[in-house]
């Protein structure tokens, strides 16, 4: 869950901020996200875990009481951490795990309001994607072997002297940061998508891009 004031552990302290480059850049969805059942497809609350198995592939998606599952709405967070990535890639800055924002930008990439409720929306999601635990087989070349970790391993948010936001910084996993940075592992996706409303059209969406 958030914490406000106190510093992220050592370990992250090790990391170099990398801060998002705002502006209009490319839409970019990561592959492995978009072809497997990663995500709930509906805004209701979900516990119930998502167990998938496919030949030599499995994923294990486990949710707690509190926050329930990460919705396919809130994998545009990753979308918007995906596309900063590779467009700083691609310009030839580094990057880096932990990425610094102002939630109006990622809102606005995002095509969400970006009013006080659009933010607190946006901050449950965030809260969805910390507490949401994932255990895969994908891109793990031992397929007995399970990759273990959050869509974001922790967030914050920086405030000011006055309890203002200033912005978020979050960090999000190895396996998704990996995936990214291959540029084999990312498709441009057309910001269209964003205005999709129903989870099975965002989902129909992602696989058809993915495969097609």
């Amino acid at each position: 869950s958030m914490r406000r004031t106190s510093p992220f552990p050592v370990t992250s302290q090790q990391l170099d901020l990398f801060v998002s480059a705002g502006g209009h850049i490319a839409a970019r969805d990561a592959q492995d996200l978009m072809a497997w059942p990663f995500f709930r497809l509906a805004k209701s609350k979900r516990v119930r875990p998502i167990d998938f198995q496919m030949g030599e592939v499995s994923i294990l998606v486990e949710a707690t009481a509190e926050h329930g599952m990460a919705t396919i709405w809130d994998a545009d967070v990753l979308i918007w951490v995906a596309s900063q990535i590779v467009e700083a890639r691609d310009m030839g800055r580094p990057t880096s795990r932990l990425i610094a924002a102002t939630p109006h930008e990622i809102l606005a990439f995002t095509r969400r309001g970006t009013g006080k409720a659009s933010y607190e929306r946006l901050k449950a999601g965030l809260d969805r994607l910390q507490s949401t635990t994932i255990a895969t087989s994908i891109r793990q070349r031992d397929a007995r072997r399970r990759h273990r970790f959050s869509w974001i391993n922790e967030w914050k948010e920086r405030l000011d002297g006055s309890g203002r936001a200033l912005g978020i910084e979050m960090i999000v996993p190895d396996w998704f940061y990996e995936g990214v940075i291959d540029q084999a592992l990312v498709l441009t996706i057309d910001p269209a998508y964003f205005a999709l409303t129903g989870g099975l059209e965002r989902w129909l969406y992602r696989i058809v891009r993915k495969h097609g």
